[in-house]
């Protein structure tokens, strides 16, 4: 029997061997007809050539599932294939089911794999685009997250072209910038957690509607537990300078809380690794007036989260800020329990500091 790649580069071989493989399964439990649609690098005429024979003739199954839940039309979908995905939308039974184990839906797919046509194809269809634009996967996170987890600042500027195009094709059909998953994690603070400045920047422009809204509705978001854009950002190893930069100026506020009381220079400082974090760190005190003494709900301050090695330009930062003397020390008073002087008797009646009574 041919090999199934073979045939899917050459429509008529694959008619020579259909008739002996109808409605076999790989292993991975894809049909023929699933993996005819997979051919991402097969021209899209000579696929849908070959989806079209084996549907109309051969009566392919277009509603079976591999064993990931995936359809030939996702399997399409995901491949480019934007002729076949075309002809499959428009046959009810390939639209029964829109996602896939994960909950990720057709439109997740499209926009995963960076194919501006193929998100269009799919927004723009009457019987699923509304439905596809409010689907959410397991983790309850929409296209738009997924568009900003999948983005990257060293694509190439056509990548980043076609990337745009989505964010402002997702924005044009009612996709929700701001909406959090289940954790409360919204696209924008996923971005900023990831080191991701151009998804950053683009969030911030069209976010519920222009750049001003974006801004205001940043400033005051949070998560579960109470984090912003800017703590996701800060608690990156190593953050990102651009990210944090383009997160204070749109007024996220550099000392805000979370529910444990952390600020984002407590968590800048709590990761820092070596010559990567300072930076971060003296925008975030002289540029986002972050207070470096400020206290989390155990009275700790950005001080005492940084590691206790290789941490004193850091710490020179902080002061340098604060105007907080040279030294910064916190009384160990176990130590001083240990005083040679001290009795144990003497630790029963008399004051910690050792001497005094």
């Amino acid at each position: 029997m041919l090999e199934r790649r073979e045939c899917a580069a050459n429509p008529f071989k694959w008619r020579v061997c259909v008739s002996e493989d109808d409605g076999e399964s790989a292993a991975d439990g894809r049909t023929l007809l699933m993996h005819a649609c997979a051919q991402s690098d097969v021209d899209r005429r000579r696929v849908v050539d070959v989806v079209k024979y084996l549907v109309d003739d051969l009566r392919a199954d277009v509603a079976a599932v591999d064993r990931r839940g995936r359809t030939a039309l996702y399997h399409a979908v995901e491949a480019g294939q934007q002729d076949a995905a075309a002809y499959l939308l428009a046959r009810p039974a390939a639209r029964q089911r829109l996602v896939d184990a994960d909950r990720r839906s057709l439109l997740v797919a499209a926009v995963a794999a960076g194919r501006p046509d193929m998100v269009s194809l799919l927004l723009q269809s009457a019987a699923v685009g509304r439905q596809l634009a409010t689907l959410t996967d397991a983790a309850g996170r929409g296209p738009v997250h997924h568009w900003a987890t999948t983005s990257s600042d060293d694509a190439t500027p056509d990548d980043k072209a076609r990337r745009a195009a989505i964010l402002l094709d997702l924005v044009a059909h009612r996709c929700d910038c701001g909406a959090p998953d289940d954790a409360g994690v919204t696209a924008l603070m996923s971005a900023a957690g990831g080191g991701r400045t151009t998804a950053v920047g683009a969030l911030l422009q069209l976010r519920d509607g222009g750049a001003a809204a974006a801004a205001a509705a940043a400033a005051v978001d949070a998560d579960a537990r109470g984090r912003t854009a800017l703590h996701h950002c800060c608690a990156a190893t190593p953050p990102s300078l651009r990210c944090c930069r383009a997160l204070v100026r749109a007024g996220v506020d550099a000392n805000a809380a979370d529910t444990a009381g952390v600020t984002p220079l407590m968590l800048a400082c709590q990761a820092y690794v070596p010559g990567a974090n300072v930076a971060v760190i003296r925008y975030l005190v002289e540029k986002g007036s972050a207070d470096p003494v400020k206290q989390d709900c155990e009275g700790r301050d950005s001080y005492d989260y940084c590691p206790p090695i290789d941490s004193q330009y850091v710490r020179a930062v902080l002061r340098s800020a604060s105007g907080r003397p040279a030294v910064h020390q916190h009384y160990d008073f176990h130590s001083m329990y240990r005083c040679s002087d001290v009795t144990e008797s003497m630790v029963t009646t008399r004051s910690p500091f050792c001497g005094h009574t």
